[in-house]
């Protein structure tokens, strides 16, 4: 099972990563997850966000998981100076139903005086690329490195679009959700000025 940059594999009821080039971004990556001794064996079930919404509606917990679980992922990026360029669902690994991991080595981009360099082409029909990345025609190109928050917004907001098909554009969901905790931290993913986009938790 390929998610993000992990191959990963289940032998004897036990998960684990099939990775031969196991750089220094490969193994922060790993340090990332946060899991005792890097141990697998204490997971009982593990699959893609992207399959994960195939069996469970997005609910407010669900939505509170996601985003409490990546902004201690993300800080321990920012702690060590890297940040991501953006992510999608197919990024997104999901463990034992209640945590989710960033787990795409090759989006990890270190910051240099507030930015990250942009080298690898990408496909601008993907829905959770940020603005900056639709509007660009060059590479290798440089953004501020809090551009990908953008992507996380919507990520959320296709994942909660999953779960009443009623609700069509992305700004119907966020509107509908304007009572909840998470709203605010939403709004702020989606700034259009990319420098303003923070991870303010709840």
């Amino acid at each position: 099972m390929l998610v993000g940059s992990l191959d990963i594999y289940q032998k004897n009821n036990k998960y684990y990563i099939d990775n031969v080039n196991q750089d220094d971004i490969f193994l922060m990556l790993i340090d990332s997850f946060q899991l005792d001794g890097n141990d697998f064996s204490t997971i009982f079930s593990l699959s893609s966000l992207k399959e994960y919404m195939k069996q469970v509606s997005f609910n407010n917990v669900t939505t509170n998981n996601l985003l409490r679980s990546l902004y201690q992922q993300l800080d321990f990026f920012r702690e060590r100076n890297y940040s991501i360029s953006f992510m999608d669902v197919s990024d997104i690994m999901v463990i034992n139903n209640d945590k989710f991991l960033f787990c795409n080595a090759d989006k990890l981009l270190d910051i240099k005086n507030g930015k990250i360099l942009i080298t690898q082409i990408y496909d601008k029909t993907n829905i959770f690329l940020p603005p900056e990345f639709i509007t660009n025609d060059t590479i290798p190109f440089s953004i501020d490195y809090s551009a990908f928050y953008y992507s996380l917004g919507i990520m959320v907001l296709h994942c909660l679009q999953q779960k009443d098909k009623k609700l069509y554009s992305f700004e119907e969901i966020l509107d509908y959700y304007k009572e909840y905790n998470f709203y605010f931290t939403i709004s702020q993913f989606l700034n259009i000025n990319p420098s303003k986009r923070k991870f303010i938790i709840f």
